[in-house]
């Protein structure tokens, strides 16, 4: 399964609500509907926050996908 680069960017405006181009914690408390707690949202960003500005940018989502791909058996060729 091979995820294009246009499926990545529709996938991250899910999350983008204002479309800054940044998902924030926020976000994803609206769209979860249930408040993300400082802890989990700690882990998120030190999977994928690589400026460390505390929001998540297109490239910071897409080397997350594809670092969680790599290293899923089911994705390996």
């Amino acid at each position: 399964m091979i995820l294009s680069r246009q499926r990545i960017e529709q996938s991250f405006k899910l999350f983008d609500l204002d479309g800054n181009g940044l998902i924030t914690k926020q976000e994803l408390n609206e769209l979860f509907d249930e408040e993300i707690d400082e802890e989990m949202w700690q882990e998120i960003l030190d999977q994928c926050d690589t400026d460390n500005d505390g929001m998540i940018n297109l490239n910071e989502f897409i080397n997350l996908l594809e670092n969680k791909i790599s290293k899923n058996p089911l994705f390996k060729s």
